[in-house]
């Protein structure tokens, strides 16, 4: 049964057999289901003090105040903040928490594929092309494999008793702008941090390694995405062994 709003005349009729039938026939004699009869009730006083005028009174009023708002969009401030983040490709959930404004993340959305914000300026801008992100079981492509699982990370690294154990991780910037490759000591949370013009192989394992230049460095954990591929050669590094962890992906 589709879901609607209860009439004048369907208030009336519940009232008139709320006394003589349970919710059940109630709702199969007004047209709706019982526990729209049963919400009918609890918002409206309870079965003993029910009135379908009250009740439909009530129900006019809340529809009054549950009309929109004038769009926010139409707000000078407000549209220009958001074009402007759009613009620098902010995501519309960023928008919203990091700029605190009073409208709901589908708001944008809404805006920008009704065309009220330019699809054509902004469309390009969404992330996904503005369609949800959806997780489609686990993601094999792009990944490392054979590498050491984070559960054979040695003891002295899992305790954080000694210095040289390090986190990993890319920090992706807004796009055009690079990245950022930092590395976190588990023990003292020193950060390191370099900054690269894409996530790719060959210069993250470089600037890794300058930035450990001269600091203890006994293992480092990665997740296994393939731009820190190149960091498994000796080569890059004048420690030896050095464990390289992957968290499981």
């Amino acid at each position: 049964m589709s879901y609607h709003h209860l009439t004048a005349e369907q208030r009336e009729k519940i009232l008139l057999l709320k006394d003589k039938m349970s919710y059940a026939d109630i709702g199969r004699e007004v047209g709706c289901h019982k526990s729209t009869v049963s919400r009918e009730f609890s918002r409206n006083g309870g079965p003993y003090e029910y009135s379908g005028v009250c009740a439909q009174r009530r129900y006019e009023e809340c529809r009054t105040r549950s009309h929109r708002l004038p769009k926010l969009l139409v707000f000078p401030e407000m549209r220009e903040c958001i074009e402007e983040c759009l613009k620098d490709y902010w995501s519309p959930e960023q928008i919203v928490h990091g700029e605190k404004l009073s409208i709901s993340v589908p708001t944008i959305y809404r805006a920008i594929h009704k065309g009220i914000l330019s699809r054509k300026i902004f469309e390009p801008c969404l992330r996904r092309k503005g369609k949800p992100y959806t997780r489609k079981g686990t993601e094999t492509r792009g990944k490392l494999s054979g590498c050491t699982s984070i559960d054979e990370r040695p003891q002295d690294a899992e305790n954080r008793t000694r210095l040289g154990d390090w986190e990993g991780d890319t920090v992706l910037g807004k796009q055009g702008t690079g990245c950022l490759v930092t590395l976190v000591d588990r023990t003292t949370r020193l950060t390191l941090a370099g900054k690269l013009p894409g996530k790719h192989a060959d210069p993250l394992a470089e600037v890794v390694t300058k930035i450990l230049g001269g600091k203890p460095c006994e293992t480092i954990t990665f997740d296994n995405g393939k731009e820190f591929a190149r960091l498994f050669r000796p080569s890059f590094f004048d420690r030896d062994p050095l464990y390289i962890n992957v968290l499981p992906g």
